[in-house]
């Protein structure tokens, strides 16, 4: 069906064109490559065929046809088509997608945001990151698909408003809400959390709070066992050891180059005592808090043990 006053709507400063905002339109074939902008993410709807999705920083998987996939930004991946096949791409407007609390709990689903703060770790922590992010295919339902199956319909006939498109985003999201369970929604939305400035830097604001692994789960709204699994994903270390490594760090840096009374040092770091924090010194710094203070221990020394 043709649009009326096509022409003059394409002149409006909200036609997308081809940016990467909103609803996009895929049609290839076999063995033909495709990729997306990595600088926004993305959730692709297979309509028809099949394509393989490959990437640095996740394990490559099939996007079979009537299924769908968050890809979060910052993570640059490649798509090839195992079968002839359309799909429809959707570039998330917006850092998000909101849904109604009344229904899904917005915490669930993004735990609040933590000002990353003075961070003297974080350049080194970044070499960490990197594992497999948990991306993982979710079918789509009849109503999904109907959905998807009318957004293609709008590419092709070329309505490609901004403000159409953003309201299209939301109706995707009460659509999200109202068919899939809440359990559903955070394992398929989860890349969003662990892409830029999200779990990891979430986490790593957390650091120095040397909490548990109850307590940084229950900070973060997740179950023990949840944060263990994305943690080893992310870090690809256990939090445990990963925590020793920045408390024998922080603790060196604050012997080294603080006057801070050792009592004081102990509790800030959630040592039991003192005597703790002065086993801890020699069994990762190589040292007692007095030795490092005096310069007998140096730098080079706690990065061997560490």
């Amino acid at each position: 069906m043709e649009i009326l006053h096509l022409n003059r709507h394409a002149m409006c400063p909200h036609f997308i064109g081809k940016s990467p905002v909103g609803f996009s339109m895929m049609e290839s074939h076999r063995g033909e490559k495709e990729k997306l902008d990595s600088r926004f993410s993305a959730i692709v709807f297979m309509l028809m065929g099949k394509l393989k999705v490959s990437g640095e920083k996740f394990s490559s998987f099939i996007l079979p046809s009537s299924h769908m996939v968050l890809l979060p930004s910052g993570m640059t991946h490649e798509m090839e088509m195992l079968e002839d096949g359309r799909s429809l791409c959707m570039y998330i407007i917006g850092d998000r997608l909101n849904f109604c609390s009344n229904i899904v709990s917005d915490s669930r689903l993004y735990p609040p945001s933590v000002c990353p703060g003075d961070s003297v770790e974080t350049k080194e922590m970044q070499l960490d990151v990197p594992c497999d992010c948990p991306i993982s295919p979710m079918e789509m339902k009849p109503t999904i698909c109907q959905f998807a199956e009318l957004m293609e319909t709008y590419v092709r006939d070329q309505m490609l408003c901004c403000d159409i498109h953003a309201m299209k985003q939301r109706e995707l999201e009460a659509l999200l809400q109202a068919y899939y369970e809440t359990d559903e929604l955070v394992e398929f939305l989860m890349p969003l959390t662990l892409s830029n400035a999200s779990f990891f830097e979430k986490v790593t604001a957390l650091s120095e709070d040397f909490l548990t692994i109850d307590q940084m789960a229950e900070r973060l709204y997740m179950s023990r066992s949840t944060f263990i699994r994305n943690f080893n994903t992310v870090f690809g270390k256990s939090y445990n050891r990963w925590t020793i490594k920045k408390k024998a760090n922080v603790l060196y840096r604050g012997l080294k180059y603080t006057d801070e009374p050792l009592e004081h040092m102990a509790d800030r770091l959630k040592f039991s005592s003192q005597q703790s924090m002065n086993a801890f010194c020699k069994t990762h710094l190589g040292g007692t808090p007095l030795q490092i203070r005096q310069g007998k221990v140096e730098l080079e020394l706690m990065d061997k043990k560490n």
